[in-house]
């Protein structure tokens, strides 16, 4: 009796037609497939739906900080996410179970040098920062830089306010002034290839007891890789006033790649005070936000991100108050720190780097 094989077909989505054929040797045969392409949207809607149930997809993110601290051997290799298990069932021994590694110089240069040139393999591998930017740039425009409106000036004006507003709220008016064109759609079509093509990941308000009754036009957009939102923004040396913004978004990266992996349904939001007239059927938002309402099957887990690695210059107080509010299980507060739980406070502070 034969092994059961794999086949690598790759860029499959050149040529559709392919798909029966894979059908049938997978069904007829102990053969099975890895499908892969450049086309993310394509495989995760077309190509799945072409396979019928049969396939599962994968998508391949840049390497994480995690990953590098483990591959340069500055966390042990044993350290894994305890999230995974808390998100899937809520256990409060999981917040015992891992020993706290402490800041160290070393990852402190490895979290600085990647919240400006990111994760993707090619340029973690390459080590002159002349060379990390060619690298990033041969991907930006090779991938990215897709022209879907009458000139590729508009498109990348549309990319560039993105990457200098990344991780902070989106809002029309300013993209549309960038561009100097009022039509919605000009904006959209740029915004949605990003998205469709895991460029760009989105998070909107979290309303609680009025989640189902009325939507929000708000939305946060964070990027893939930080070194994206460097080639965009021209901004190559490290700054303190963006590091709070970066750190955010790596965090919401790593959060949707982990829930990716939990089989319960799992979104991410953000929350913003607010009060409701239903009178009108109206929002009022309120200065303050909790940077992320994480829901995984009937949990909802608030979250902060502070870039400081001291317990001491963090103010818990608006995650305190949601927690309390709502009668919530825990919250978290990613920082730069070593993992510790606050009992009181029902708070657990988790080194984004772990992520």
């Amino acid at each position: 009796m034969l092994n059961k094989v794999f086949i690598f077909v790759d860029e499959v989505q050149k040529c559709p037609e392919i798909f029966d054929a894979i059908k049938y040797a997978f069904d007829k045969n102990q053969v099975s497939f890895i499908v892969s392409g450049s086309n993310p949207a394509f495989l995760s809607t077309s190509a799945k739906n072409l396979l019928q149930r049969r396939a599962e997809v994968f998508t391949l993110f840049p390497f994480s900080i995690k990953e590098i601290l483990q591959h340069n051997k500055f966390i042990p290799n044993q350290i894994d996410s305890i999230l995974n298990s808390l998100f899937f069932k809520f256990n409060k021994n999981e917040f015992f179970k891992l020993n706290p590694v402490k800041l160290s110089p070393n990852i402190k240069k490895v979290v600085e040098e990647y919240l400006v040139f990111g994760g993707l393999p090619r340029v973690y591998l390459t080590k002159d920062i002349r060379n990390k930017m060619q690298e990033i740039k041969l991907i930006a425009e090779r991938g990215i830089t897709e022209t879907y409106n009458a000139t590729v000036a508009v498109d990348d004006e549309i990319r560039t306010y993105l990457a200098q507003n990344h991780c902070k709220e989106f809002a029309y008016k300013g993209a549309q002034q960038s561009i100097r064109n009022n039509k919605r759609q000009v904006v959209d079509k740029v915004v949605d290839h990003l998205m469709n093509h895991g460029y760009i990941f989105k998070k909107t308000p979290y309303l609680f007891e009025y989640q189902n009754i009325k939507s929000s036009y708000h939305s946060i957009y964070s990027w893939v890789d930080p070194g994206l939102v460097t080639y965009f923004t021209g901004k190559i040396e490290y700054l303190e006033v963006d590091a709070g913004f970066r750190i955010e978004a790596y965090v919401h990266i790593q959060l949707y790649k982990l829930l990716e992996r939990i089989p319960l349904r799992s979104l991410i939001y953000y929350y913003k005070p607010f009060s409701y007239k239903e009178a009108n059927d109206s929002l009022s938002f309120k200065e303050g936000e909790i940077d992320f309402i994480i829901s995984v099957g009937d949990q909802v887990i608030p979250a902060e991100v502070k870039k400081t690695h001291d317990l001491n210059n963090i103010d818990s107080a608006q995650i305190e108050n949601v927690i309390e509010k709502y009668n919530l299980n825990y919250g978290i507060i990613f920082y730069g720190g070593s993992l510790f739980y606050d009992k009181e406070k029902k708070i657990l502070f988790y080194p984004f780097w772990y992520l």
